[in-house]
């Protein structure tokens, strides 16, 4: 018994550190020890790993292969990609049931290596499950043989990950992959030609919502504090990654330069927590016409989004529902198009195909992003100057989809997470209306806040192009890269009205412009990237921007005018011209204040858009002095939080810890409401 002595002294001083630990853990000091620890520990371990791997000359595989013996008389490739968080028992499964009901095949498994907490570029994982598809092309072709057919069956979050790596291997797609971010496939590969079809199980193809279960928002939450996590963040709805992928699916749908889209099969459960109501918007750009559709949709009952995977093929009374989930898979598999039209529960073709075609007359979408009024009074304003001009023009749309609300402190400081669920709806929003409308172009009306989500989601979503862009109270820097989005040739035209009597342009975004002047590694973080462009116009001017200077009054008294919209809304619609800009540009003030139309200003007119009234003069002179009066700012709210603690904690007998949150709390909440 003298060997289990160390053994019992190790595990109750072990005991006595945890408890020790939890004990600080309850106390004020130590749960903000604690805290601290998991926001910089993680954060720690992967800069290491980082520095340690860089001495490995051998990429590092996020993805591995797991392949048995190959058939030399198989042509048939069925490749079994796993999700980001399926149990090994329950692939395992799915792997045993392919294998009993489908014959003469080899099977590929490719599992995600640490993807609930991996901080992995889905672009790269992408890229690895294109290159082992290929690397597994070429050891059959060692063998004397080649594949005729290829199959792939994904779960969950591997929809997405799957759908990149096809359009990897398709022509004419692929930016984004590793080494080769400009760079686009000249031609179909191997696999891609002989890729037949693709069933989903569970497949999540419009990336996944934190709304859907508080568990997994709260999930989401951590994994963000904790800075790992970003692969399966990365897959969130409205993010880069995912809503380019969407528009690539729809434009290989509809346009594709090799071969077209495969077969795909949807196959979730009626009790499927995870699957979003938009999930297949995107896919069903792929139905081409009745005789030949190319999307099926089928459900299980008594399954939800893991339980899914739990299948095989035993004839057994007691697993019937496990048997019959087996059963799905194999017709999945191996039943002909005209007999999956049969069971798909996806509406008929007729109904889509006329939904598309009365879509199809819509030749401009006109998006107005304001997040600050939230009665959509200029989404009112824009549709009664489009109605009064074009009249019932059934080519022009006015989107009545409106943002949460949100104000310009919220904004400006990120308050929880505004601007990440700005950028994420409205890159979501232009997918769902690029699928919807297949032959309308964008226009976008952007005022203030808007102003920075839509340019930086047109800069990080490389599939979306504008046609025409027109902003008003700008919060971007005058330093913003237009000229790489117009040499990418995505965007058309756009306007940029100045105003000379912003408060919140001409000294906030100020101080963030000298701030990037004079420390320029701070314009590489996206929390600092605002600037005065509403203010002081852009640097880069080409030959597709115009700027109309200046506004008398504020950025809203823009809106205000009838003339001014109603040059806003035509330039909107049919994309200028950028002389008509610049006319109004040189009457300025006048144009507004009178209330004259546009195409009445006289061309030869004197310039007098250096008018500055008495305000703007006050204004103009803030903004040369922002850093100064910026940093004033920035001492006055931490000076009152200094106070408001003080006086708690002298008044109130609390915690010192208390006395400072509380006033920090306060003044967050107060600045989230102006």
């Amino acid at each position: 018994m003298e060997y289990l002595k160390p053994i019992l002294e190790t595990g109750f001083s072990l005991y006595q550190t945890i408890s020790s630990v939890l004990a600080s853990i309850s106390t004020a000091q130590g749960f903000a020890l604690f805290v601290i620890f998991l926001f910089i520990a993680p954060r720690i371990l992967l800069f290491i790993s980082g520095r340690i791997a860089k001495f490995f000359k051998k990429p590092r595989l996020i993805v591995r292969a797991f392949n048995g013996e190959l058939n030399p008389n198989s042509d048939n490739l069925i490749i079994l990609v796993s999700g980001v968080r399926a149990p090994k028992i329950l692939l395992w499964k799915t792997e045993n049931t392919i294998k009993s009901g489908t014959q003469n095949c080899d099977i590929l498994k490719l599992r995600i290596d640490n993807a609930i907490i991996s901080n992995s570029s889905p672009y790269e994982i992408a890229s690895q499950i294109n290159d082992l598809i290929n690397a597994q092309f070429e050891k059959k072709s060692k063998t004397g043989s080649k594949y005729k057919k290829v199959q792939i069956v994904t779960h969950s979050l591997g929809a997405l990950l799957v759908r990149k790596a096809v359009l990897f291997a398709s022509k004419g797609f692929g930016k984004g992959r590793k080494g080769f971010e400009n760079h686009v496939c000249a031609n179909d590969s191997n696999w891609r030609n002989a890729l037949e079809r693709i069933i989903f199980l569970g497949g999540i193809h419009s990336g996944f919502s934190r709304n859907c279960e508080f568990r997994f928002g709260f999930f989401a939450l951590m994994l963000e504090f904790m800075g790992i996590g970003k692969l399966i963040l990365s897959c969130e709805t409205g993010t880069p990654f995912v809503e380019t992928l969407r528009q690539e699916w729809i434009d290989l749908t509809r346009n594709p330069h090799g071969k077209p889209a495969p077969i795909c099969i949807q196959i979730e459960g009626d009790s499927d927590w995870a699957i979003p109501d938009d999930n297949l918007q995107d896919l069903e750009a792929q139905i081409a016409n009745e005789i030949s559709p190319n999307l099926y949709a089928l459900e299980i009952g008594g399954t939800a989004h893991f339980s899914i995977l739990d299948m095989s093929l035993i004839e057994d009374g007691e697993l019937s529902l496990v048997t019959r989930r087996a059963n799905i898979l194999i017709e999945a598999l191996s039943l002909k198009p005209s007999e999956l039209k049969e069971i798909s529960l996806v509406q008929s073709n007729i109904e889509i195909k006329s939904q598309l075609e009365e879509r199809a007359k819509i030749k401009r979408l006109i998006i107005v992003h304001e997040d600050r009024n939230q009665k959509d009074a200029w989404i009112e304003t824009i549709q009664q100057a489009a109605f009064r001009m074009f009249g019932e023009n059934d080519e022009i749309l006015v989107c009545r989809e409106t943002p949460q609300r949100v104000s310009r402190f919220s904004f400006l400081l990120d308050i929880f997470g505004r601007r990440r669920k700005s950028l994420q709806w409205f890159g979501a929003l232009c997918t769902s209306l690029k699928a919807q409308y297949p032959y309308a172009g964008l226009s976008i009306i952007a005022i203030n806040n808007g102003t920075w989500v839509v340019a930086n989601t047109l800069s990080k979503t490389h599939s979306l192009k504008i046609e025409t862009m027109f902003l008003v109270g700008s919060i971007l820097p005058r330093e913003f890269a237009w000229d790489r989005i117009v040499n990418q040739g995505r965007l058309g035209l756009l306007c940029n009205a100045l105003s000379h009597e912003d408060l919140f342009c001409a000294i906030i975004g100020g101080f963030y412009e000298w701030l990037g002047r004079n420390l320029p590694f701070i314009n590489r973080i996206e929390f600092f990237s605002f600037g005065d462009s509403g203010f002081g116009g852009f640097n880069w001017l080409g030959e597709i921007m115009g700027e109309i200077a200046y506004i008398e009054g504020t950025s809203d008294a823009f809106l205000e005018s009838r003339s001014s919209v109603r040059f806003a809304t035509a330039f909107a619609a049919f994309g200028g011209p950028i002389e008509e800009a610049n006319i109004l540009a040189t009457q300025g003030y006048k144009a507004i204040s009178h209330e004259t139309d546009p195409e009445n200003i006289n061309p030869n007119a004197i310039v007098t858009s250096d008018y500055i009234g008495d305000a703007a003069k006050i204004v103009k002179f803030l903004n040369r002095f922002a850093w100064g009066a910026g940093s004033a700012l920035l001492i006055a709210i931490i000076g009152v939080i200094f106070g408001m603690a003080l006086f708690i904690y002298q008044m109130i007998p609390v915690y010192s810890s208390v006395a400072i949150i509380a006033p920090i709390i306060f003044i967050v909440l107060l600045l989230d409401s102006l």
